[in-house]
């Protein structure tokens, strides 16, 4: 019995306190250098409009957040998909949640 309690934890360990604890991460990550685990190894980085870093508020809460509410309601959520299409080809390579936050992906290449 507490063989079966053990490899059920282990598998609600890895299926939903792993993700959340990277999820964390990476908003950190994107708080503190407007990185993601990815960005960092692709040498690219979150900036706003003037070149800062976009903090909390841009970087996670209106990049991450609103589109995702966005996407929740019904009327307008099943859209979100085609709208971030038509923003990628009319408005300069720019994502919804770009759009929303006043933010640009950057490379660090240069």
């Amino acid at each position: 019995m507490e063989r079966d309690v053990l490899a059920s934890l282990k598998f609600v360990g890895i299926l939903f306190v792993a993700p959340a604890l990277f999820t964390l991460l990476q908003w950190f990550l994107i708080s503190l250098s407007g990185q993601t685990v990815a960005k960092k190894m692709l040498m690219m980085r979150i900036v706003t409009e003037n070149g800062q870093l976009p903090g909390f508020l841009r970087g996670v809460v209106l990049r991450s957040w609103v589109p995702t509410a966005m996407s929740a309601i019904p009327l307008i959520g099943p859209f979100i998909p085609l709208i971030d299409a038509l923003f990628l080809l009319f408005n300069c390579r720019k994502r919804v949640h770009d759009n929303t936050a006043g933010t640009r992906v950057v490379s660090l290449w240069n």
